[in-house]
């Protein structure tokens, strides 16, 4: 398990989730980002190229951002993929649900921890694909 620390001090236990927690995760932002209608013509001699796609559908991607940060289902599958995450506030190690940010101080870290979980679970299905 990594030790990250959060621009807030507090310190973020993170470990990579079981495959099929880290997959329901991707199938989630998938259906948030494919709401937004972005423009992904692939057949089996297209080389998959992420950045032209975004440039491509840059509002549809700003877009589909901000359906993944509103969804509940995607938050629902990050919290999945944190059960075995920690966060650690005055030395103390807290299981990350909702709850654990119930406290002002704590719910300025919640983008973050969230983000950090998503990333280290979704990193991985992309890590072999080309980019360019």
């Amino acid at each position: 398990m990594d030790k990250e620390i959060l621009k807030s001090g507090k310190a973020l236990y993170i470990d990579l989730a079981p495959m099929s927690s880290s997959w329901k995760l991707f199938q989630a932002v998938v259906v948030a980002f494919k709401k937004n209608g972005i423009n992904l013509k692939v057949d089996l001699e297209t080389e998959i190229n992420f950045r032209d796609i975004f440039l491509a559908n840059a509002g549809e991607c700003l877009n589909g951002l901000m359906d993944i940060l509103v969804s509940d289902i995607v938050i629902e599958r990050v919290l999945d993929c944190g059960a075995k995450c920690l966060y650690e506030v005055n030395g103390v190690k807290h299981k990350i649900t909702l709850d654990t940010f119930e406290k002002e101080d704590c719910r300025a870290d919640f983008f973050e921890v969230i983000y950090k979980i998503a990333i280290r679970n979704l990193k991985p299905f992309f890590s072999q694909l080309p980019t360019e």
